[in-house]
């Protein structure tokens, strides 16, 4: 809305100009210390129009959702509480829970949509089980996840990238210290964000290349069908969550859809799935599409900030990824070449290693697990990362190497537990 005039002279307020647009519940607060009411200019305010062919019809379960947000909102930094989240575990140690989170998650998610699509009444408490599975293995060490997304299999009802969002989504959050039951709260509007989709037609919802205009249109009534699906007291889902599903299509200026809302006036969780959405749908294994590599999708990404996506929420998921993301092949000054397995946290240019080629670009017999931070310092030494490089200019194949790791590593357990 455009705001034309007050209730008292400009003067006697703190605002630079005579006429501003709303662009937040921050500005709202702010007039309200100074105003008992305003005056909206119409013509100016874009989200209005004259023509009745554009006015969008509000049902009563986005009425309900939009006075439950209204009502309980809170500035972002309410839900910031900078919780320290150290890892408590090594990646390796990591692996077979997540895998397990994992397999447990796509599995509750599933059987949720086969009941959504038969008719047949939901009950999510299993998916809450589920998300609280992922969202205490993400607390443990997150990189884990980042590693296992490399080697999954993109599957028809799209599970595996919901999946993908929920875990990139709940880094994000550690990373910003949310507090555990926010985390949770995150975590179920990630996984389901897409739920939505199984009211529509799964000829549509998979058909790949472009969509018409039409089919367009269809798709993207999947936010408020979502929205509508879980909005049901029975269900017993934190309406924030359910927000989430709601407006991860909206955009920072104002462009997304259903509500056409803009800058922080869309939820935190909106905006935090939106950026994980968008990275995961154009990095993700997809049977529709070629994917780009991390760094590739970064630079899209930061040329999008502030038209698509909140530019700090951008920068932070930037870092939060890594300067060298997991699963990218590097080389070290030393001629090696390995593959990331861990983020360095304290030192994003430090990360953890599997080396596969040595220095005279002879393959590793077995590959070797190096930590660039241990050598942090030591002239004789002095490694360092220099670059990301294509694994396919050195006949690397990341997903299979990722593979053995993980199939060690379970052996490890089984091991562990036979002992």
């Amino acid at each position: 809305m455009f705001v034309r005039e007050l209730d008292r002279p400009w003067l006697d307020t703190p605002f630079k100009f005579q006429g501003f647009y709303i662009h937040s519940m921050e500005d709202v607060l702010a007039l309200k210390q100074f105003c008992s009411y305003v005056y909206i200019d119409l013509d100016k305010s874009h989200h209005l129009s004259h023509d009745k062919h554009h006015i969008r019809h509000v049902s009563k379960h986005e009425k309900k959702l939009i006075e439950h947000r209204e009502q309980f909102w809170v500035p972002d930094s309410h839900l910031l509480k900078d919780v320290e989240y150290p890892d408590r575990v090594s990646v390796e140690d990591e692996l077979v829970p997540a895998m397990e989170a994992r397999s447990n998650a796509v599995a509750v998610v599933e059987s949720l949509y086969a009941d959504i699509r038969s008719g047949t009444s939901i009950n999510t408490s299993d998916t809450k089980t589920a998300v609280t599975r992922l969202v205490d293995s993400v607390i443990r060490n997150p990189d884990a996840h980042a590693l296992l997304a490399m080697i999954e299999e993109c599957d028809a009802q799209r599970l595996v990238h919901s999946l993908n969002v929920c875990t990139l989504s709940l880094a994000l959050g550690r990373m910003f210290g949310f507090p555990r039951q926010y985390m949770i709260e995150l975590g179920l509007g990630a996984l389901l964000h897409d739920v939505g989709q199984t009211k529509i037609s799964q000829e549509l919802v998979r058909r790949e290349g472009l969509l018409t205009d039409e089919e367009y249109k269809i798709m993207k009534t999947h936010a408020t069908l979502g929205m509508e699906l879980l909005l049901d007291e029975e269900r017993h889902l934190p309406y924030r969550s359910i927000d989430a599903v709601y407006t991860h299509h909206e955009r920072y200026d104002g462009h997304g859809y259903p509500e056409k809302i803009r800058g922080d006036s869309i939820p935190l969780y909106g905006r935090i799935v939106a950026i994980a959405d968008f990275y995961e749908a154009i990095t993700g294994e997809h049977a529709d599409k070629e994917k780009l590599t991390p760094g590739a999708a970064m630079t899209m990404l930061y040329a999008l900030r502030k038209i698509n996506f909140d530019t700090n929420l951008v920068e932070e998921f930037i870092k939060c990824v890594g300067i060298f993301p997991i699963g990218c092949a590097v080389l070290l000054n030393s001629g090696e070449v390995g593959i990331v397995i861990a983020q360095n946290r304290e030192s994003r240019l430090e990360p953890k290693l599997m080396l596969i080629i040595d220095k005279q670009k002879n393959y590793y017999p077995v590959p070797r697990f190096f930590d660039v931070s241990l050598f942090n310092g030591k002239e004789e030494e002095n490694l360092r990362v220099t670059s990301i490089v294509a694994p396919g200019d050195y006949g690397i194949d990341v997903k299979h190497y990722i593979e053995d790791m993980v199939l060690m590593q379970e052996a490890s357990e089984k091991v562990k537990e036979a002992t």
